[in-house]
């Protein structure tokens, strides 16, 4: 696999999860219409939304960083290891 084609890869990750990080939004999304089936306006005005019921790990503030620097990141670790 080139570098251009893994960095292809993880831009397309990006716009559309997939394997267990999709079905976390997917949960989460039930969990939010279940939640806001059931919750009080005069409690809470503003519906909870999916990322109110995502679960967050240490490395979820990994995932913002940039797709370009991250495709430049890539492009270096490829080409250092003698790849295209």
């Amino acid at each position: 696999m080139s570098s251009r084609e893994f960095a292809e890869w993880v831009a397309y990750y990006g716009r559309e999860p997939f394997g267990e990080r999709r079905g976390d939004i997917q949960a989460a999304h039930i969990a939010a219409v279940i939640a806001n089936c059931n919750r009080d306006p005069k409690q809470r005005s503003e519906p909870y939304t999916i990322r109110d019921m995502m679960i967050r790990f240490a490395h979820d503030e990994e995932e913002a960083i940039d797709t370009g620097h991250l495709e430049d990141k890539i492009h270096m670790s490829f080409s250092a290891m003698g790849g295209r």
